[in-house]
């Protein structure tokens, strides 16, 4: 059951890494949009003045609050990236099937500068200052890829430093879904094991998050996960009810 357990970890796997070669791929297409010498992102010495709500928590004072921002022209393909023009990142994003954000660093903070990511469903996210580590990584000239949840959806992320006459001015960020719960259902609805096994996932809330008639339900009539191996695949005896009868089965697992 071992081996078993490996195919479907190498499955999913396979199709992480199909999720990462897309997000390369867009990344390195994007730049070279972004740099090219027609067109490419260019910086003004204009000041934009922009109304921003502030999620800069180094600034207490003003968390939560509208504040006045101030930031260099961006222009991009002739036209001015600031204050509304959402054209290229709906654009790109459909094409990518994911999501698309410009920050802009400026004087008080990360200025969520262009985006077509949408919390709650209608509300984009732009003209928004944030302040995260994983940001300032980037600021500082890391490209990097995260695991990252955005509106409550798990997205692989990549975080791109945007540079202007070679200097860090802003990052380019992309992500996409990882749907891999989906994915692997449809793979794990296709799979018996000797007539009665079949394979499950959980997380660690004690949830199924895959499971042919308990999804959603808790594990715990099985076992404490606390108690389960982390490092190594292992395996647990549990006696298991359906029907009103009692069989003894066995779990084999591995954290993922």
């Amino acid at each position: 059951m071992n081996a078993h357990l490996d195919d479907l970890i190498n499955t999913i796997n396979i199709y992480h890494e199909e999720k990462l070669n897309i997000i390369e791929r867009a990344g390195n297409g994007l730049s070279i949009m972004l740099n090219q010498s027609d067109g490419g992102l260019v910086e003004t010495d204009s000041l934009i003045n922009i109304s921003a709500k502030s999620f800069y928590k180094a600034d207490p004072v003003n968390y939560k609050k509208v504040v006045d921002v101030q930031a260099k022209q961006w222009l991009f393909q002739g036209k001015q990236l600031q204050n509304g023009n959402h054209a290229f990142v709906d654009a790109q994003g459909e094409t990518l099937g994911g999501l698309i954000t410009f920050f802009q660093q400026t004087a008080k903070g990360s200025l969520v500068l262009q985006s077509n990511v949408f919390f709650g469903g209608n509300i984009r996210s732009e003209n928004v200052l944030v302040n995260e580590e994983i940001l300032n990584r980037a600021f500082n000239g890391e490209e990097f890829v995260e695991r990252v949840r955005v509106d409550q959806t798990w997205t692989q992320s990549l975080y791109k430093p945007i540079k202007i006459n070679n200097r860090n001015k802003g990052i380019l960020y992309i992500g996409i879904p990882e749907n891999i719960v989906e994915r692997a259902q449809d793979i794990f609805n296709e799979i018996r094991y000797f007539n009665t096994g079949y394979p499950y996932a959980f997380n660690s809330n004690s949830k199924y998050l895959i499971h042919p008639y308990l999804k959603g339900d808790s594990i715990k009539h099985i076992t404490d996960i606390s108690s389960l191996k982390k490092d190594e695949q292992d395996k647990i005896r549990y006696l298991h009810e359906r029907d009103g009868e009692l069989l003894w089965k066995w779990m084999y697992y591995e954290y993922y």
